[in-house]
Parts: C-alpha cells; sequence; structure tokens
C-alpha cells in the first residue's frame, strides 16, 4: 500500500533544521484505521454550523501539518500519535519488535490500534524529536500526530448530538488522559479547565443573547461542571440549563481534545438500568416423564455451589427471603469486606447506598441465584438459575442514574470475594467502542478466570439495528428472548432487545436468555417472599450470568469429560472457556416476534438479532444419559503467530444432529474508541470435510472481526472430520484459546492418543517467543500440545510423560487448581523427516503431518470419557488455521404476569416512577 507524504518545517526556535513529517497518512488512509470526526463526512451535517471540523484531503493535510507545528513548539511535551508499520509478511508481534528496535522505543506495542495483514498500528507517546526520528527512520514506518478532532470517535459524537443538529439539549464529554494523570492531575485540569472558560467566552455561539441564566448573559461556570474521575476529564451540562448551539458544543468538544495530555474524548452519557421457566430454558428445554419441566443440571447437583457471582447493581434486599441469612448478614459499607460464611450476599460495596431502593437488583440477583432461606414459606418459589452460588453486590445507584466504576477498583474487589463472574445489567445506548469496554477488555484478557456478562439493552423496537451497547470483545453480550407460553415463544426474541452489530462490525449480541415477564424477587421485610414481573435485557443478562456459575461447577467438580462427577478430573476453566461452552450451546432462534397486528421480523443464526442464539446449557455440557452427544474441550492452548493447532476425530452414533466446534479468546485490549475493527490478534477457526474447508458465522471465508467462532456440520456417521485454529496474525507474542467441539464424537475414553501436529509457519519467524516453558494446563479432554520456545537442557527418560502434581499452580478462591494435576511431556527436537503419522483408530484419530524443528515443550495431554452435543442448527461452515507442536503423549483412562408483548418493557408488574425505561 502506498501513503501520501506531508511535509512541514517547524519553528527554527525549536528546531534548527526542518522538521518532515515523512510517511504520514493521507484522510482515506486514516479513516480505514481509525473512524474519528476528522476522518468521516461530516461537512453535510454541521454545514450550517457557524464552525466544524473540515473534512477534504486538502484541509485534512493542513491539519495535521497544523498539529505537527503545534507539538514541534512544546520540544519538551509528549503529545499522542499513531504509528503504523507496513512491511509485508510480518505478524503484528513482529511490526511491534521493528518500531521498538529502529525507533529506540523500550517497551513498544502495548496501545494496539489496528492489526491487519497490510498494516499494524500503535498509539504512542512521543516528543517532537522522537517522533520526527522515528518518522524518518524507515519507509514501512508511518507516524500521525493526533489533531482534535482524531481524537474524536465519529459513531460517538453522532449519538452525542441527538436528533437535532441545531442544538445540543445535554452536553456530557469525557477526555481520557494518555496517561496516569496523578502527579499533574490538578495542573492539567486547571489548564483544560481555562481553556474550555475562554472558548465559551470567545465563541459568539456560546455567549449569544439565547443563553442566559436569571436574565443575564451565563458564563461557562453557569452552565458546566469539570472534574476529574478515574483518570478521565468530565465536562458536564448542569441539569436544568437550556440547549447550547452545535457551534458553541462543537468548540468546547475541540477544546477538549486539544491537549497533549487527552489521547481521545467521548460522548459519555448517564449509565441507566437498562424464574421459573426462565431457568427451565437455559437449561435446555427439557421435558421429562410426565411432562415435567426438567433442569438436568440441577438434577445432577450442579446448583452453583462453591461458586460466586459480582453483580452491579441497584443493590439487593438482604431482607428478602431469597437473600436473608439467619446467622446475620454481612456488612455493607464502603469497607468491602467479605463474610464467605454467609449464605446468600458475603460482600456488600455500598457506592452509592446499602438498600435496594428501585428493586431492580434484587429482581436480577434473584434471577442468578435466589434461593428461599429455610424456615421461610412461600406458595411461589422463585429460585435462581444457580441457586446453591453466593454474590458480591456492588451498589452503584438507585435514582435516576447508575455511578459504575472501571474494572479496579470494581471487579477487582470482586475477585477478593472470590467472584468469577460479573452481572452488569445497565449501559448508556452507546454502540461503539468505549473507553469502559477497552478497559473490561485488558481486564478479562490480563485475568482470564474472569466473565463480564453484560445486558444488550432495550433499544431494539421496531427492528431498530446497531442498538446493542456494552460490546466490549471479552464480554458476554445478552439479547432477550420470549419466555415460555409467551406470544410465538422461547425461539424469538423479544421485540426490545437491542440489535447489533456492534459499531465496527462485529456480532452482537451473543447469546439469548427469557428477558420478557420474568418472576423473580422483589423488595421483602423480614423475610418476605415478594416477586415481580419484569421485562428487558435486564432480566436476561443475570439468567446467563447464573448459567456460566453452573458451567464453571461443572468443570470444577470434575463433570468433564466423562459426564459424571469425578472430583480429581476438575480444573478451573478459564472465562473464555465459559463463553465458548454457552455459545456453543445456542439453539437457532426463528425471528422476532413483534407482537399482534406486527409482522414478524426474520432472524438467522449470527445475524444482528440472536447472535448464537438460545442458550441451552444441555446441549452445551456432557451429562451421562441427559446429552444428545459428547463434547470435549481445550482451554489456555497457547499459539505464537503463525503457528497451527489442529486435531481430526471420525464421528460415530448419538443423537446429535450436528457437530458444532466453538472457538473462543480473550483478545489484546484496542487502545483506540475509533477502532475499526476493533480485533487485536486473529485466530482462524476451520473445520475440513472431505476436501471442502468450512468456514465460522456464516461466512465463506475467515472472519476477520470476531473473537468468538462456531461452525456447525450436519451430522453423518463416519465422517472424518480435522479442526484447525490458525494464529493468523498476532499483535502480540502470543494468544490463548479455547475450543469446544460437541456431536457423536466417537471417542474410546480407555485408548491412548498423540499430539496433533505442527505445520511449518507462513510467516518469518525471526522473533523469539515469549511463550513460558511450561505450560501446565489442565484438559479434561483431548489435549494437543503446542511448541514453546525454550531450549531443552535435559532429555526424557522416557518417550511418555508421567502423572505429576504441579505444585507451582495458582489455585481458585476455591481451592481448585487453574491448571490442576497433569500429564507434563517434554519433547525434544524433531527433524521433519522424523514426523510421525498416526492411522486412523476406533479412537479419536490424530493425523500428523511433517512438522518443523520442535522446541522442547512440558505439554499436558489428557483423553476425554464421554461428551455432549450441541445444538440444532443446519449451517455448514469454518475458518484459516495456524500451527501447533509435537510431542509424544500418554493419555491415561479417566476413571406471573403475562405483559402485552407490543407494550414497552417495564421495571415493574406495573409501572416505574423511577426509570424512563429499564436496561
Amino acid at each position: 500500500m502506498r501513503f501520501s507524504v506531508a511535509f512541514l518545517t517547524a519553528s527554527a526556535a525549536v528546531f534548527s533544521i526542518g522538521v518532515h513529517a515523512s510517511n504520514s497518512l493521507s484522510r482515506d488512509e486514516l479513516d480505514s484505521i481509525i473512524k474519528t470526526v476528522a476522518t468521516s463526512d461530516f461537512g453535510l451535517l454541521l454545514a450550517n454550523s457557524a464552525i466544524g471540523p473540515t473534512t477534504t484531503d486538502i484541509t485534512f493535510s493542513s491539519k495535521i501539518n497544523t498539529q505537527w507545528n503545534i507539538n514541534s513548539q512544546q520540544p519538551d511535551v509528549t503529545a499522542p500519535y499513531l504509528v503504523c508499520e507496513t512491511t509485508p509478511g510480518l505478524s503484528g508481534y513482529e511490526r511491534a519488535v521493528r518500531i521498538e528496535t529502529l525507533c529506540s522505543r523500550n517497551g513498544f506495542g502495548q496501545d494496539i490500534v489496528q492489526n491487519l495483514e497490510e498494516r499494524t498500528c500503535f498509539n504512542d507517546q512521543l516528543d517532537p524529536a522522537n517522533a520526527l526520528a522515528c518518522s524518518m527512520n524507515d519507509d514501512h514506518i508511518h507516524v500521525v500526530p493526533y489533531s482534535s478532532w482524531n481524537k474524536i470517535s465519529a459513531a460517538s459524537f453522532i449519538e452525542s448530538l441527538g436528533e437535532n443538529f441545531d442544538v445540543v439539549e445535554s452536553v456530557r464529554y469525557a477526555g481520557n488522559f494518555c496517561e496516569d494523570p496523578s502527579s499533574n492531575v490538578n495542573r492539567n485540569r486547571n489548564v483544560a479547565r481555562w481553556a474550555l472558560k475562554q472558548t465559551f467566552g470567545d465563541n459568539g455561539n456560546c455567549v449569544s443573547s439565547l443563553i442566559t441564566v436569571g436574565g443575564s448573559r451565563a458564563s461557562f461556570t453557569d452552565i458546566f461542571s469539570f472534574n476529574v474521575k478515574e483518570s478521565r476529564l468530565l465536562l458536564r451540562q448542569m441539569e436544568g440549563k437550556p440547549a447550547l448551539p452545535v457551534g458553541c458544543v462543537l468548540s468546547l468538544v475541540e477544546s477538549l481534545a486539544s491537549h497533549p495530555f487527552v489521547c481521545s474524548v467521548e460522548y459519555d452519557p448517564p449509565v441507566i438500568i437498562f424464574n421459573h421457566e426462565a431457568r427451565w430454558i437455559i437449561q435446555g428445554s427439557v421435558y421429562g416423564d410426565n411432562n415435567s419441566m426438567d433442569l438436568p443440571l440441577h438434577q445432577v447437583g450442579i446448583s452453583g455451589e462453591n461458586q460466586v457471582v459480582q453483580m452491579s447493581d441497584t443493590g439487593v434486599s438482604v431482607n428478602s427471603c431469597y437473600f436473608f441469612d439467619n446467622d446475620g448478614e454481612v456488612v455493607r459499607d464502603k469497607s468491602a469486606n467479605v463474610d464467605s460464611a454467609r449464605r446468600k450476599v458475603i460482600q456488600y460495596y455500598a457506592k452509592a447506598s446499602s438498600e435496594d431502593e428501585s428493586g431492580h437488583g434484587s429482581h436480577c440477583a434473584g434471577t442468578i441465584l435466589g434461593k428461599v432461606c429455610p424456615d421461610c414459606s412461600t406458595s411461589s418459589n422463585r429460585d435462581g438459575a444457580a441457586p446453591e452460588a453466593k454474590i458480591a453486590v456492588y451498589d452503584i445507584g438507585g435514582s435516576k442514574y447508575l455511578y459504575p466504576d472501571l474494572s479496579d477498583p470494581m471487579f477487582v474487589r470482586g475477585m477478593t470475594a472470590g467472584a468469577t463472574v460479573h452481572s452488569a445489567s445497565w449501559g448508556n445506548r452507546i454502540n461503539s467502542y468505549q473507553n469502559r469496554d477497552l478497559d473490561y477488555d485488558r481486564f478479562q484478557h490480563q485475568n482470564d478466570s474472569f466473565l463480564v456478562v453484560f445486558a444488550a439493552g432495550n433499544s431494539g423496537t421496531f427492528n431498530t439495528k446497531n442498538t446493542s451497547t456494552g460490546v466490549a470483545k471479552n464480554n458476554l453480550n445478552v439479547c432477550a428472548s420470549k419466555n415460555k407460553g409467551q406470544g410465538l415463544g422461547e425461539l424469538y426474541t423479544a421485540h426490545f432487545s437491542s440489535m447489533g452489530p456492534s459499531a465496527d462490525g462485529r456480532i452482537k449480541p451473543d447469546i439469548c436468555a427469557p428477558g420478557h415477564s420474568i418472576s423473580s424477587a422483589s423488595n421483602g421485610l423480614n423475610r418476605q417472599c415478594n416477586s415481580a414481573s419484569m421485562s428487558g435485557t435486564s432480566m436476561a443478562c443475570p439468567g446467563v450470568a447464573g448459567a456460566a456459575l453452573l458451567v464453571r461447577q461443572y468443570f470444577v467438580d470434575g463433570f468433564s469429560p466423562s459426564g459424571t462427577k469425578v472430583p480429581e478430573d476438575g480444573f478451573e476453566p478459564s472465562g473464555a472457556l465459559v463463553k465458548a461452552v454457552i455459545l456453543n450451546s445456542g439453539r437457532v432462534m426463528l425471528g422476532r416476534d413483534n407482537g399482534n397486528f406486527k409482522p414478524v421480523f426474520p432472524s438467522t443464526e449470527f445475524d444482528e438479532s440472536q447472535g448464537f442464539g438460545l442458550i441451552s446449557l444441555v446441549d452445551g455440557l456432557y451429562l451421562q444419559d441427559k446429552s444428545k452427544g459428547k463434547v470435549l474441550v481445550w482451554d489456555r492452548e497457547p499459539l505464537t503467530s503463525g503457528q497451527e493447532w489442529n486435531m481430526s476425530f471420525q464421528l460415530g452414533t448419538c443423537m446429535a444432529e450436528h457437530t458444532s466446534v466453538t472457538l473462543s479468546y480473550f483478545d489484546k485490549e484496542n487502545n483506540s474508541i475509533s477502532c475499526n475493527p476493533c480485533i487485536v490478534n486473529r485466530l482462524d477457526l476451520t473445520v475440513e470435510k472431505d476436501g471442502i474447508t468450512y468456514y465460522p458465522n456464516g461466512l465463506t471465508k475467515a472472519d476477520v472481526k470476531n473473537n468468538s467462532q462456531r461452525i456447525r456440520i450436519p451430522h453423518i456417521v463416519g465422517d472424518l472430520l480435522t479442526v484447525k485454529v490458525r494464529a493468523t496474525n498476532l499483535a502480540t507474542d502470543k494468544q490463548k484459546f479455547a475450543l469446544v467441539v460437541s456431536g457423536c464424537l466417537d471417542v474410546d475414553i480407555k485408548g491412548t492418543t498423540t499430539s496433533p501436529t505442527i505445520s511449518p509457519t507462513d510467516f518469518p519467524t525471526s522473533l523469539p517467543s515469549k511463550s513460558p516453558t511450561k505450560l501446565l494446563t489442565k484438559s479434561p479432554t483431548l489435549f494437543p500440545s503446542i511448541s514453546p520456545t525454550s531450549t531443552l537442557t535435559d532429555f526424557p527418560n522416557s518417550e511418555y510423560p508421567t502423572l505429576l502434581p504441579s505444585d507451582s499452580t495458582p489455585t481458585s478462591p476455591t481451592g481448585v487448581p487453574t491448571k490442576s494435576p497433569t500429564i507434563a511431556t517434554k519433547s525434544y527436537t524433531l527433524l521433519p523427516s522424523e514426523s510421525p503419522t498416526f492411522s486412523p483408530s476406533e479412537s479419536s484419530t490424530l493425523l500428523t503431518t511433517k512438522s518443523p524443528t520442535l522446541l522442547p515443550s512440558e505439554l499436558p495431554s489428557l483423553l476425554p470419557t464421554q461428551s455432549s452435543s450441541l445444538l440444532p442448527t443446519e449451517s455448514p461452515i469454518a475458518l484459516p488455521t495456524g500451527v501447533p507442536s509435537k510431542s509424544y503423549t500418554r493419555m491415561p483412562t479417566p476413571t406471573s404476569q403475562a405483559q402485552d408483548p407490543t407494550l414497552p418493557p417495564s421495571l415493574s408488574p406495573t409501572s416505574s416512577s423511577t426509570y424512563q425505561k429499564n436496561w
């Protein structure tokens, strides 16, 4: 790709020689990397405004040149720059190392903006001299300073203007600091405030006679508050103040973005809050004898024991019979104390209050894990999805708005209570990647046992697309289905449920659960068992959070792979594996139920309405004598760029209608709120059968946007399938993934198996991998190994591994190892000619090909017992490939009230005086 070149001569007072901004990017090229106000076509929208961002190629180039000049006038001050590397044939990680070397940027490469085959881009803080030197170092390195309008996401900005482009009803923007502002926070706030006051006073749109307070011309401080919170500068129009002309707002936003210590500016609207039959649907809609509604996971003892969820919401009514504890209660204040001996609520962080003023939080908590207390009586039991689990409550408000925190401190406090799942039934209706999404992605990438479950929102009425919120890549985003016996039934999404895709084109929402007329706990006094019927994705999200606890218990208690409880098979699953199981379970839905006299809106697998479908745990987890087929899982499997993991197996006979394969991984956060696409590390899933390659998510080629991918192939006895996961392009040294395969998997659990092969990479791999020498990962099933990079100094006495306990393995709060006792294997170097091949057997067949030289590895491998099936669908699809390693391993034998569907969702059985719309 050719890039335009912009030249700039800076002030001689700053540099004694001319400053040349070589290898800059044109407006169109930058627009393909970040979707900002500066690169988008805002001219027509803002044509009548007094001021506004200019968008022609000439004016764009002029703005960039001006920004170079502005930055050069402050030689000792660092400012944000976009740095791109375009050397063909390199991975993102290799490009980062190249920039680190050529531009002398030690530790460079953490703040990734885009990673494609043709280029990889990063954010960096540079002083003018280093920015110039880096831009002139190499033809494949391109450096662009961030101008004010290039710091503002186009999608976020359009949303902030509302429906009227003449005036803005409520100004709410946040300027995100580039670096930790702790040392200069007061100075930076004062500098930004002074500039805003000057801008307000100098702009004719702001000081017009239309803007008055008490009959006098308003000043900046009459209209706005300006504070710092959580590393952000918050510009807020005070309630009751008059609407502002858009020209005034534009000038203020540009001023806020103009400072070198501000890396981005985003619209920051207020956060609002958006089961009897529901838990039956979530577990798989299974009918038992006499047409009873069975709960297969509860029947085998999987009810949430030893699992903890954290919920951020309006609080919980601790005196309700669903949460009451006869032996006392945990302290409800800001101490975040944990009392694990309590029956239900073991932590109550009262950020906003110590009570649930609205009942919304109690309803959500009841859906997750409510359970009637001993000696309490009720005629209508409303126990939750995981009734034996416990909860850490994070009370974030209960009146008009909610006030959630960033991951630290919010998730960190939950983890101190042992929480591994977070339920969030709130949002702000923004469909693009926000600073909060970036933060939540980072946390889950760095804390891979933690999973965030988010409500998609209730803005989908009239089939309105691009309305889902909370669209972080690693979040599990939940849509609402109808409940049993409502309208067209549970295989239809509710008319209000927000729709995707995300602004950068990813599948959102991810999974659906019942969210229409859900009966659950409400506020109660003195052990009262009050309940209420509510509708919204707020009600669907906690159902999935409860399901995630059941999935975790399934693995921790050792139900995988045999389908029965074998404690020694227990291991601590990653959040990505829990997410993969849930997505793999999804039943294909039939449409959107828009109520009487309104046509059903069509919906298909992976679309903007249902994502991966309706959750059905009995199809995602193997339970002996209850599931239609088996389920194999692999967890925390690491790949370096260019590597490929693969496994082949033959299909036997069972009740499953298809083979379903789901890949999920916690991607590294994207450092730009204008990212397009937002994916950073690209893994590609494919399934090969009879010479045909199937791709995921309904596509006919690789999915370059989503970090969750599913392929389903109709079942035919005797088929030989090869599943491949390829690390096509990584911007980090490695990426771990989770994989779930379900169907009629012909696996002899008493047999032995071999490791899958490693195919040579298609990319040059001159850079060392930072993968650890030892990967002690407990696999409850067939476990392929991949090649780490350290050098082996001692050769094994035998080609077969021994069963080793992992003394250094970290444990979860429940004491279960995250990588429990493992089978460790040391692999020594194999030349390609030494690569063994194996013929098919009646056990899982692993087909190997010639491998390049292998570095030593210590990788576990366990053969599965019985595994489970997946859900009905018929959509053959799949993706490209990467590379694992080869080692010899021996596998041991695993011993209410109905609600009119045409009406908008409400927060209570009657009406809500607190919320205009439930989230």
